[in-house]
């Protein structure tokens, strides 16, 4: 399933109601059954106030998501053919793939992102987020009929199951303990008995065997 969502701030930006335009607009992509199949999302938008969109003044934003066996993932969003002065002239985009495992490399149109270990959601990147087992690839202010193009190696092949439940939980524990020791060093990285995220570490090497 591909889920639309807006960080728009204001009230009423909600998808799925008629406000304004979104300023934002984030996907997120969940794991198919068939993998191999290709998904996709279409996000409406029209004036919100008159009848124009019966004479096809509306836009339409498609995103499409490929698998690529066990190595990657294709992300396509097609912005729509004409502009409106309703729309904004920029638009920001995120993409969030759900039960995923790190990425070890992510390019947008073409060019390869940076790595944000804020998570600022700011400049075009990607990030990681260990605690929900999901990358986010953002893409800043992307003109609003302008096509985005995103391409996913993973770092890995990623487990056979979903990186949810108890072994996805002892899962992300290492992929967590992995990110914070080549920064600074978890808690109880010298000794186990100090870090509770080291001990479920620990554990996760025993279940998952």
């Amino acid at each position: 399933a591909i889920i639309p969502l807006t960080w728009d701030s204001s009230p009423g930006n909600t998808i799925g109601t008629s406000a304004t335009a979104y300023d934002t607009l984030e996907f997120e992509i969940y794991p198919a059954m068939e993998s191999t199949e290709p998904r996709e999302a279409i996000v409406y938008e029209d004036d919100s106030k008159t009848l124009a969109y019966m004479d096809g003044d509306y836009a339409i934003t498609k995103v499409e998501v490929q698998e690529q066996n066990t190595k990657g993932m294709h992300i396509a969003l097609t912005a729509g053919t004409r502009t409106f002065d309703w729309l904004p002239e920029t638009r920001e985009f995120a993409f969030t793939v759900v039960n995923a495992v790190p990425a070890k490399s992510v390019t947008l149109n073409g060019q390869n992102l940076s790595y944000d270990d804020l998570k600022t959601r700011g400049e075009a990147s990607y990030y990681y987020d260990a605690s929900r087992a999901c990358l986010v690839v953002v893409t800043g202010a992307i003109p609003i009929d302008k096509d985005v193009s995103v391409d996913i190696e993973w770092a890995f092949d990623p487990p056979s199951f979903p990186v949810a439940g108890l072994r996805g939980v002892l899962s992300r524990a290492n992929l967590a303990l992995n990110a914070l020791n080549a920064v600074q060093g978890a808690p109880g990285f010298n000794d186990a008995s100090k870090g509770s995220l080291e001990r479920l570490a620990s554990l996760a090497a025993v279940v998952e065997m």
